[in-house]
Parts: structure tokens; C-alpha cells; sequence
């Protein structure tokens, strides 16, 4: 996959997390934006169009549910979504891919498999080549 030119905003609230993710991903070729917060999610997405958003479910004050249902509601969203948390219930998936996440990573994660998903995932928005 060509990752040249594609955007993920990363939004975890743990630091340590945020930056593995952002190095791993920079490393990849991606161009990456984070945040810590539902909120400061919400805001960069006000004026950026990330072509992937990797987001915890499990954050202080706003879960990462939450920010998944609102940023579905802009009618010009269009990136996609891939969920990661340590919460390993049937249940918390099944949440989120009904809300309109396109996969589901559980922490901790082998980072072949994070990679693999995020190409599957961009691959099938059409925002790859194939």
C-alpha cells in the first residue's frame, strides 16, 4: 500500500500510546495529527480531513464512542474509523461498529496486525490504490 499522502489522526488519551502510534505510523509514511481528548479530536477534525481516524473508546470526560457518533453525524466526513481498546466485551465491538466504526483493534495489539487493518480499512474506502 502506498501510504504517501494519507492522514490518520490518532486520539488516545495516554501519552506513551499516542506517541508508539504516531512514530510507528510516521515510520509507515503516513502524515499524523493527534490528540488527547474526544474534544481536541472533535476540534482538529473541525479543520482537517484525516483519511483514517484511530480512536480509544475508553477517555476522561468523553468517550471515544461519543466522538465516533458525532463525527458520523457530519455530513462531510468521510474518513474512515478504526477503534482501539482494551475493552474485550462482545458487547463494546458490536458498539462500535454499529455506530459506524469500519474495525475494531484490541489492545494490546501485534503492530503487523494494527498495520494490516489500517491498510484493509483505506484499502476499502477507496482511498488506496489497489
Amino acid at each position: 500500500m502506498d501510504s504517501q499522502d494519507k492522514t490518520i489522526l490518532i486520539v488516545d488519551d495516554e501519552p506513551d500510546i499516542r506517541a508508539f502510534l504516531e512514530d510507528l505510523l510516521t515510520a509507515q509514511g503516513y502524515q499524523c495529527e493527534a490528540a488527547d481528548s474526544g474534544p481536541a479530536a472533535l476540534s482538529k477534525l473541525g479543520h482537517m480531513k484525516p483519511d483514517l481516524v484511530l480512536l480509544d473508546i475508553m477517555m476522561p470526560g468523553m468517550s471515544g464512542l461519543e466522538v465516533l457518533r458525532q463525527i458520523k453525524e457530519r455530513p462531510d466526513f468521510e474518513a474512515g474509523v478504526v477503534m482501539i481498546s482494551c475493552l474485550t466485551h462482545p458487547n463494546t465491538t458490536l458498539r462500535a461498529l454499529d455506530e459506524g466504526a469500519d474495525h475494531f483493534v484490541v489492545k494490546p495489539f501485534r503492530v503487523h496486525e494494527l498495520l494490516q487493518t489500517l491498510d484493509q480499512v483505506l484499502e476499502r474506502r477507496g482511498t488506496t490504490p489497489s
